[in-house]
């Protein structure tokens, strides 16, 4: 799923991984609502991946970098850190509607950040985010081997123990450095006072059917 170049290589994913780690907690310096997350994007997961200081490979032709409005910040931390170690770089900036659904996009450029919302079951939506036809990693996980495999348990697997497969396929992932967790993003939603039995959702929703309007006595 990436464009043929470097990024192909482990050692130059694995390097590229080994110095975004050491300037994770940097990030909130570009964006205030971004906390640093090193561990896994499932919830209370924690993959305790080692990441050691890597050999600089030879990089013979800049990486490409998606982004977007969206991702502006970030990708402004992201090109600093390639900046700081000297890795040459180009950034091929698109509208948001291309970023997310113009799937030749990402076979064109070597990293780009994605952020992703796990409304539903966390379980289900992990599934979805992997396999789904505007996923980004739906097409790497169908050319490499070791995924596939991993990847075709799911329709022997009782639901119930989804949550292993899920911790397993991300824990290779990272490990890999195909996929590297990067934030957790904050957001408030202020409500007028009188709101009560306000329930949030992942995403920020609220179930309104279940609002009460606390009344003037």
């Amino acid at each position: 799923a990436w464009r043929d170049s470097s990024i192909q290589h482990i050692d130059v994913r694995n390097y590229l991984h080994s110095i975004i780690a050491n300037n994770i907690n940097h990030i909130h310096e570009y964006d205030s609502q971004k906390i640093p997350n090193v561990k896994s994007c499932l919830k209370d997961i924690d993959h305790q991946v080692n990441i050691p200081k890597r050999k600089r490979p030879d990089f013979k032709e800049p990486l490409i970098i998606k982004a977007t409005q969206y991702t502006e910040a970030t990708t402004k931390w992201l090109m600093n850190i390639l900046e700081k170690e000297n890795i040459p770089f180009q950034v091929k900036w698109v509208p948001f509607e291309n970023y997310l659904r113009d799937e030749k996009l990402n076979e064109q450029v070597d990293l780009f950040i994605h952020g992703e919302v796990f409304e539903m079951n966390q379980e289900i939506s992990f599934y979805y985010f992997l396999t789904a036809r505007y996923s980004p990693l739906a097409k790497v996980l169908k050319t490499n081997k070791s995924l596939r495999k991993q990847l075709s348990k799911y329709k022997y697997t009782h639901f119930e123990e989804w949550a292993l497969l899920n911790k397993n396929l991300e824990k290779e992932l990272i490990e890999s450095s195909i996929m590297i967790p990067l934030y957790y993003d904050t957001r408030q939603i202020p409500f007028s006072s009188d709101l009560t039995n306000i329930k949030m959702k992942y995403f920020g929703y609220v179930d309104f059917s279940q609002l009460w309007i606390r009344p003037l006595i």
